[in-house]
């Protein structure tokens, strides 16, 4: 079925009556992402087109040569409102917005020196234009710099589902006025209302508070992959868009504090939910 790429590792239905259907493979040896397919009939055998090549500068097509560790693409995220618009990130330095269901690609640049390579993307659960994106900072993924002391993530912020330029893109380490050196783990506060089922409101979508562990000083995270360091402290930010310091301090030494499980019955909702109401 396939011409490129690996193994099938997402599949999505999009468009406006959810009739299309794309798919993302695993890279290869001779490219660090997958390749996406395109299929109008319902995946028929032989309907699938490798859209990949739309996509320009992804992989090397005719004269123009792509890094084989930047070729590919990692992921795809359909809007939720609104399925004809999907983001696919690529594993270089940029990415690709289609507003046609896969049909046509549009190529946006990452911020300055980062890549798509080890990133993730977190969507708001209301506000699907709204997304946070956790970065390794520009030369952490070259082996001789990733236990670099300097070497941590960024978390950025991005209010209009990628369809900007780089300056769309806000450096949320940079907007803390020095107060937070680097992240550890992080999501939007906003999960915790999805996982009580609160329906879609205003209130809801302006809701735009994370939770966060992360280093206050400079050269705490000793790496990508850091050890226990009792500079990570868990904060809550409630407005990411205005100039936030390094937030609201909930917790010190947060290291027992895993992000990923806010949305749980866990201890670490329960402080949040006493921080908040007092």
């Amino acid at each position: 079925m396939f011409s490129a790429g690996g193994n099938v590792v997402d599949i999505m239905w999009v468009g406006k009556d959810k009739d299309i259907v794309l798919m993302l493979t695993t890279g290869t040896d001779s490219e660090a992402g997958g390749h996406v397919y395109r299929s109008e009939k319902n995946m028929i055998s032989g309907s699938f087109a490798d859209v990949t090549y739309d996509m320009d500068g992804a992989i090397t097509k005719d004269k123009q040569e792509v890094d084989p560790q930047f070729a590919g693409v990692m992921e795809l995220v359909v809007h939720k409102t609104d399925p004809t618009r999907i983001m696919a990130r690529g594993t270089g330095p940029f990415y690709w917005i289609s507003k046609d269901s896969g049909m046509t690609w549009t190529r946006f640049q990452l911020p300055k020196g980062t890549v798509g390579y080890g990133t993730s993307l977190r969507m708001h659960p209301y506000d699907p234009d709204k997304i946070l994106s956790f970065m390794p900072r520009p030369g952490c993924l070259n082996p001789i710099n990733s236990r670099q002391l300097w070497c941590t993530h960024d978390l950025m912020l991005h209010t209009s589902f990628g369809d900007s330029e780089p300056d769309g893109w806000k450096n949320l380490t940079s907007i803390s006025k020095g107060e937070i050196a680097g992240w550890v783990d992080f999501d939007w506060g906003a999960n915790a209302r999805k996982q009580r089922d609160e329906e879609d409101s205003d209130k809801a979508r302006g809701d735009l508070s994370i939770l966060a562990t992360v280093f206050s000083k400079p050269g705490s995270g000793s790496g990508l992959n850091p050890v226990w360091s009792e500079d990570v402290h868990f904060v809550r930010i409630d407005d990411p868009t205005r100039n936030f310091g390094g937030g609201t301090l909930i917790l010190e030494c947060g290291n027992q504090v895993e992000v990923s499980s806010f949305c749980d019955d866990t201890d670490a909702i329960k402080i949040f939910n006493k921080t908040s109401a007092s």
